[in-house]
């Protein structure tokens, strides 16, 4: 599910399918904060020496990962996948936020290759168990 939210507009929430930008539904040019929300169970079997990690590919151009409230980390575009430890933080029903925030400025878009393109969550989320 994702709530979008700009200075102009009013909050928008559609269910979407990862990874994705939000061009067709928000437009190109939309500059504003995105929330991208996740529910899921706890995934079953796991022994309390395996690891659980949550991963991130790529998203489009700023934000925050947050798993049950805990702020996990942030992430920009053009880094490598970012990789969060959360076996600890994992409950029996789990919420993920991912915020993403795109504002287009004209001195931001001459070095930025995506900056005549939508944002969004570009690449893809999973959970990794080892």
């Amino acid at each position: 599910m994702v709530d979008a939210k700009s200075q102009s507009s009013t909050a928008l929430k559609k269910r979407v399918k990862v990874p994705c930008d939000w061009a067709d539904w928000l437009g190109a040019k939309f500059s504003g904060r995105v929330r991208f929300t996740r529910n899921f169970n706890c995934p079953t079997g796991l022994l309390p020496s395996q690891q659980v990690w949550l991963v991130v590919e790529q998203l489009d151009k700023q934000g925050q990962i947050l798993l049950n409230d805990n702020l996990l980390g942030a992430q920009e575009f053009g880094q490598p996948p970012k990789r969060f430890e959360i076996h600890s933080l994992l409950k029996s029903a789990n919420l993920l936020v991912i915020e993403i925030e795109k504002r287009i400025a004209h001195e931001d878009q001459k070095d930025y290759a995506r900056s005549n393109l939508a944002g969004g969550l570009i690449g893809g989320v999973r959970l990794e168990i080892s």
